[in-house]
């Protein structure tokens, strides 16, 4: 596991909740059982790609915002992250992004990933003293 340090520019890429320049990045490839998924929220502000073999329509809920602005080191309103999901499911089962919890979190847009698709999912930070993360679809 890579140590949290700060590299590079600001508005570079976040790693391990600090920033590095986007030559640095690496991807996190997490292989999900056939189920709703529970990633964590270091899992998503590290550029997780995420895979699953969906053999029925799958959520995939996003932690709380307080648990995602917790996984950066200094975060501020601004910051971003990316993630990926692909969908290997051989019917026609989407896996969709959705927020059990309701707090914090405001997802925007399309959110199922489709039968043999890949999506690219976008997320902002939004509020620091009051969490707030926003998601969208890339």
């Amino acid at each position: 596991m890579p140590t949290k340090q700060i590299f590079g520019p600001v508005g570079g890429w976040i790693q391990d909740g600090a920033i590095i320049p986007a030559e640095l990045k690496h991807l996190t490839l997490v292989g999900l059982a056939d189920a709703d998924a529970n990633p964590t929220a270091a899992q998503l502000v590290n550029s997780s790609y995420f895979t699953m073999t969906a053999g029925a329509a799958r959520a995939f809920n996003t932690p709380t915002a307080a648990n995602i602005v917790a996984a950066f080191v200094n975060p501020t309103i601004g910051t971003w992250f990316k993630f990926y999901i692909v969908n290997l499911a051989v019917g026609a089962f989407a896996i969709t992004v959705t927020d059990p919890g309701g707090i914090g979190i405001t997802l925007m847009g399309q959110m199922a990933v489709a039968q043999n698709e890949n999506q690219t999912f976008l997320g902002l930070i939004t509020n620091v003293a009051v969490p707030a993360v926003t998601i969208v679809m890339a």
